[in-house]
């Protein structure tokens, strides 16, 4: 996907408003997907993926609340903005939408300035996401390749990401490891220490682990143990920060 053409899902239940709507796209360069209600623009949804959904508030069948909440349900992890359209432009509202899931808010009647000005925001916003995301990708693709195991844990050493070789050393799948402490792969009593080697790490910011390559203990799904190569980096992403960390048998 590029920053232009984005494949909008307008969803309004006054065929005028869809009509209005749809022109302004097209003029803008974008392609509309048209829908009545709620319902239908589920399936739709659905059936074309797109890049960006403009959601009318108050709809029969079903409204713009539940369909956004369903939108963000279907999306996953992946962010595609709903922008909530309606004449209710009253405070109450705009917090219930955005608690839906909805990323902006466009009063009615359309300003065709303004509504110019979102899409051209969201557009950029779409594209430097997709950018990162295609980053991302190509950074999972070099460590699955990797004949070392790798395992990146957020500041809590909660575990986020495994590459296959991870089961290889250690015997767990890779759904038995996300969301779990990394001392999961540690026998004690490094175990039950390693939490605190972390808050002295952010405490005073000295570590005999991070930036250097030692050798440790493993600890196998079946309980038994290994030694480990083992090598710490630390990252930011995103405004969090990150530890990777490089095992060897």
């Amino acid at each position: 996907m590029t920053t232009t053409g984005l494949k909008i899902l307008v969803v309004d239940d006054v065929g005028a408003n869809r009509n209005l709507i749809g022109a302004y796209l097209k003029r803008l360069g974008h392609r509309a997907i048209l829908a009545e209600d709620g319902e239908k623009a589920l399936v739709a949804f659905k059936a074309e993926r797109p890049d960006l959904c403009i959601v009318d508030l108050m709809m029969p069948v079903m409204d713009g609340f539940d369909t956004t909440r369903h939108i963000r349900q279907m999306t996953g992890d992946s962010w595609v903005p709903v922008i909530i359209l309606s004449a209710l432009n009253d405070e109450e509202n705009l917090v219930k939408a955005l608690s839906c899931g909805a990323d902006d808010f466009l009063n009615k009647p359309i300003s065709f300035p303004v509504f110019e000005a979102k899409m051209r925001t969201f557009s950029r916003l779409l594209g430097q996401h997709r950018g990162l995301e295609h980053s991302l990708d190509m950074v999972r693709s070099i460590t699955d390749g990797l004949i070392d195991g790798v395992v990146t844990i957020n500041k809590q050493g909660i575990i986020q990401r495994v590459n296959p070789k991870v089961k290889t050393l250690f015997g767990f799948d890779e759904a038995e490891l996300i969301g779990q402490n990394v001392s999961i792969l540690m026998p004690e009593p490094y175990a039950a220490e390693h939490d605190s080697y972390l808050a002295r790490y952010f405490a005073n910011g000295a570590s005999y682990a991070v930036g250097c390559a030692r050798e440790v203990t493993g600890r196998r799904k079946d309980g038994s143990t290994f030694p480990v190569e083992l090598g710490v980096w630390e990252i930011q992403m995103d405004g969090e920060t990150l530890f990777i960390g490089s095992l060897r048998d």
